[in-house]
């Protein structure tokens, strides 16, 4: 059971990184990774792994989370710190002296956390494949130094966005996407899918992004209801923000079908068991699903509930987003209007599902950078930054 901190038991805490920080040395705080909560975490560990093979020097991690796992590192080259997240990490961001400083968190300089009075590097690594243009909020990255990019369509979005809105151009890096990686690696360490000896018997796994035109708050109910009564086997994993801003629909989902034995409910995002061992996702907008159809090269049911939005004049970068123009390559879509027809549809894509291996192969090849290798990549270019950067001002 996880220690549980009250108010000023974190202040303390994040009192106590602020104050450690300022003592460190140019060189400790030459590479610098802020982990916003876990999630961030998945996303930068490869590249750390990578970096403690190709330097010595110390890699700070500057972390918001009281029970990230990097605050009970013992490796001596990583240095952890926890800084909270109230009013002292606000000015942490404001007065932080470092080389580089390398983060999974948009709209910086658009709200309370802004770039440094010092000269620092910014580095933002994308923690989903989707475009740069519909589903984040205009102006997301405009204050970032370098990207990395996970594919071409980063690099195209970025560069139109640029030209509408006459931005200083970024340095944009050929990266990929690290946990594409880390699942592709793990998929080939002996996990196998159960056997399905009737057709009604597949594991299927629903996973969506989160809103109020969500999947699970639109039909989540009728979709599971339907599932179960074909006799489908259903693990419901929401995202993690739902549980943040829609907790009342989860605990609707819970109460109703907790007592069928062919129902289960994940929280946990850390855990990859269902992912492997599902074998189809039911899906909306997500960034999950080409997560789950290029490691497992299985396809994706997409409930076609309204676009996700963030970016009222994303229109006017004239590209398509990757999660619209993928959703028939990788998939099938369903209309919320025939949720009861789902059941249907997923023996129908199951009966296909040898056909759409190529297709996800070629998708895959074709919008991910560096597949198996991406942080590799992102530590060279991590390096190269720190090494091309000015001296700190201190």
């Amino acid at each position: 059971m996880k220690k549980k901190y009250s108010f000023i038991d974190k202040f303390f805490k994040a009192w106590q990184g602020f104050r450690k920080f300022n003592t460190l040395t140019d060189k400790e705080r030459s590479i610098v990774f802020y982990v916003e909560d876990e999630t961030s975490w998945v996303h930068f560990s490869p590249i750390i792994k990578e970096l403690t093979k190709k330097t010595q020097n110390p890699i700070c991690c500057v972390t918001s989370d009281p029970y990230d796992s990097s605050l009970e590192e013992t490796n001596p080259q990583i240095i952890p710190i926890y800084i909270g997240d109230g009013v002292l990490r606000t000015i942490f961001f404001k007065i932080i002296d470092a080389t580089v400083m390398i983060l999974t968190m948009p709209d910086l300089q658009k709200f309370h956390l802004k770039r440094s009075n010092y000269p620092v590097k910014y580095v933002y690594i994308f923690h989903s494949m989707v475009s740069t243009h519909m589903n984040y909020r205009k102006g997301a990255f405009d204050h970032y130094d370098t990207i990395f990019c996970v594919g071409p369509h980063h690099e195209t979005e970025i560069r139109a966005t640029e030209k509408l809105y006459g931005l200083p151009p970024k340095k944009l890096i050929k990266h990929g996407y690290g946990v594409l990686d880390s699942l592709l690696e793990q998929s080939h360490q002996d996990i196998q899918l159960p056997t399905v000896y009737a057709k009604n018997k597949l594991r299927i796994l629903i996973a969506p992004s989160w809103g109020p035109c969500g999947l699970l708050e639109i039909c989540g109910v009728e979709l599971i209801n339907n599932l179960l009564s074909a006799g489908y086997n259903v693990t419901v994993r929401p995202h993690p923000l739902t549980r943040w801003h829609y907790p009342k629909q989860l605990d609707v989902i819970n109460s109703r079908f907790k007592h069928n034995i062919e129902f289960s409910y994940e929280e946990n995002i850390c855990s990859h068991e269902s992912f492997f061992s599902s074998h189809l996702m039911i899906s909306d907008w997500s960034g999950a699903a080409m997560e789950f159809a290029f490691c497992l090269e299985r396809p994706v049911l997409f409930i076609d509930v309204p676009q996700k939005n963030n970016n009222p004049e994303y229109e006017k970068i004239l590209l398509s987003p990757l999660e619209v123009k993928l959703r028939t390559q990788i998939g099938r879509i369903l209309s919320p209007d025939s949720i009861d027809q789902a059941d249907k549809f997923i023996e129908k894509i199951w009966a296909e599902r040898e056909s759409f291996g190529e297709g996800i192969r070629a998708a895959r090849n074709k919008w991910v950078h560096n597949v198996k290798s991406s942080a590799e990549k992102g530590s060279i270019a991590i390096l190269e930054l720190v090494n091309n950067s000015k001296p700190s001002m201190k």
